[in-house]
């Protein structure tokens, strides 16, 4: 049997994009080295242990080798602790290398591509061996021998490869910033990446956040510089209000640029709580629980827990993005927050891998029957509260051709699947184990009506799948892949890797059992000619599918 795998580039956290606090990100400086360790020799510490997202990882190695504090976005948080930018030729043992988009490297920030790695050697040729966490989205540190990041990087949109250097890190230290040439009277442009500045009522990353005024905008210097928290500060007179700005992001003004108006602001208000926060099903340590949350504000619903909680996140149907929340961390890093949570949207927390109690009941919440979820772009995805135990009912409530339907099993930290049309010996959800008040994720059908051509083709039949089953005799080198495909999409059922020719193609199999109509929507170098390599959620219920299917090789029949 042939199996197929697939290494993805990881997300850092489910998070959705929001506007940066650059300032609050410039802060601290770094320590003097606590253990004189190299960052990569510290990073080898974990390997092959469970240690969460990369980009929290990386920020914890960093913590350990160095004594510097990280902060949290992804160009923004290197430079909080110190770190400076050098070439992807110019990287050495210890250097970070981050794949970001330059126009959204935010702490909020979720997309494909998104990635953080530790250089252990440059092999020259921007090839390196590397040692990361959540390669295989499973949240285990390994190591990634001859990476390519800029490869890596050309396979999404806007996505740019950048190095960072921490002093004690890494062979080489960093240097010194250099202090600002600004001064009182002088006009000054913004330049914050594409992104905007705060505006602080003081000098400071504990200034209260007055605003955030656009990169480009003209502001007038109105005093002498200020060092707090390792920066430079500057007074000034906006558009927007009087207040501080980091000094960093600010240069002088081309001539001929007339100084802003100035207006008086008050700091951002918090809007009030509503409504009381619901008890979720505890997950094992690590895992990840669903429900509603009852109530807007983050902080109340992660301290409802009886588990301590890692992260809390949002599904954002129209942006097909997650909002975060983690406790603990400053505002600027949390995009979900009383204003972008509501008490009905369906929450997932993620349970810190220690501490907090073993079992509790969870809060019952109302079956009063499906209804119809938030219709996602064709081919997205939606959740929300089943409302009842009949699958029927939930698939005929929507208001869309639903392709998919999961539920979170949180014993089990692994997905039931119902795939409408599909043989009862493919679906693992059923009336029998679909609760009431369980979350279901729905996928919207993104095919169209097909017709089958006279064009049949032999092929070599093998599959691959996200989650590993029970059957000792399914389980193969194609598992553990979870995440987003060449085409760009996330791995669904009913998605095939094919050689690159055939990209975008869609066909059936002669025989299938489940009757599907695969769409070639990823490659891989163990992928060539006519051989289809069919995607599964779990690896029981491909190797049911094979066993029915009998043979590696299939007749398929090419449909438009």
């Amino acid at each position: 049997m042939l199996f197929f795998t697939i290494i993805a580039l990881p997300s850092a956290r489910d998070q959705h994009a929001f506007a940066a606090d650059l300032d609050a990100s410039l802060g601290d400086a770094a320590a003097p080295s606590v253990s004189g360790l190299n960052i990569a020799d510290e990073a080898l510490k974990d390997l092959g242990t469970w240690q969460g997202q990369c980009f929290t990882w990386v920020k914890d190695v960093v913590q350990r080798a160095t004594g510097a504090t990280m902060g949290w976005g992804y160009r923004d948080g290197y430079l909080t602790g110190g770190a400076v930018e050098v070439s992807l030729a110019e990287a050495v043992r210890g250097d970070i290398i981050q794949l970001a988009n330059d126009a959204n490297n935010t702490p909020g920030s979720f997309y494909l591509g998104l990635h953080t790695a530790i250089v252990l050697e440059n092999l020259g040729g921007g090839k390196f061996d590397a040692i990361d966490s959540n390669q295989r989205w499973d949240e285990v540190v390994r190591l990634r021998p001859n990476y390519d990041p800029a490869a890596s990087a050309a396979r999404y949109a806007g996505i740019s490869v950048h190095v960072y250097r921490f002093p004690g890190g890494s062979a080489n230290d960093a240097p010194a910033a250099a202090p600002t040439e600004l001064s009182a009277g002088d006009l000054a442009t913004v330049t914050a990446d594409g992104d905007c500045l705060r505006i602080r009522a003081a000098a400071g990353l504990a200034g209260a956040r007055l605003d955030c005024l656009p990169d480009g905008s003209t502001v007038t210097i109105t005093g002498s510089a200020v060092t707090s928290d390792g920066l430079e500060w500057l007074p000034v007179s906006t558009t927007l209000g009087s207040g501080w700005m980091a000094a960093m992001y600010l240069a002088p003004a081309a001539s001929g640029v007339s100084a802003p108006a100035a207006v008086e602001l008050n700091a951002l208000s918090t809007p009030p709580i509503e409504g009381a926060a619901n008890v979720l099903a505890i997950p094992p340590a690590g895992g990840i629980t669903r429900g509603v949350a009852g109530t807007n504000d983050p902080a109340t619903l992660a301290d409802a827990q009886p588990f301590p909680v890692q992260t809390l996140s949002v599904f954002d149907v129209a942006s097909q993005q997650y909002l975060t929340f983690i406790p603990g961390a400053p505002a600027l890093v949390n995009t979900l927050n009383a204003s972008t949570l509501l008490p009905d949207h369906v929450v997932t927390i993620r349970r810190a891998s220690t501490g907090g109690a073993d079992s509790v009941a969870p809060t019952a919440l109302v079956a009063a029957g499906a209804s119809a979820f938030a219709t996602p772009p064709s081919g997205g995805l939606t959740l929300g509260v089943a409302g009842t135990t009949d699958i029927a009912a939930v698939l005929a409530a929507q208001p869309f051709p639903v392709q998919t339907l999961l539920a979170w099993d949180v014993p089990s930290q692994s997905y039931l699947t119902y795939i409408p049309g599909a043989p009862a010996m493919v679906n693992t959800l059923n009336s029998l184990n679909l609760s009431a008040d369980a979350v279901v994720i729905i996928r919207r059908d993104a095919s169209t009506a097909v017709t089958v051509t006279t064009e049949q083709r032999t092929a070599t039949i093998s599959y691959y799948y996200c989650a590993q089953g029970s059957i000792a005799a399914g389980i193969g080198d194609g598992g553990g892949f979870c995440g987003a495909m060449a085409s760009g999409q996330i791995v669904y059922a009913g998605a095939a890797a094919c050689a690159p020719g055939y990209m975008g193609e869609r066909f059936t199999i002669v025989g299938d059992p489940s009757g599907r109509t695969y769409t070639c929507a990823d490659t891989g170098s163990a992928v060539a000619g006519e051989h289809r390599d069919i995607f599964f959620h779990n690896s029981d219920d491909a190797w049911a599918w094979w066993v029915q299917m009998g043979s590696n090789t299939a007749t398929i029949e090419i449909v438009q």
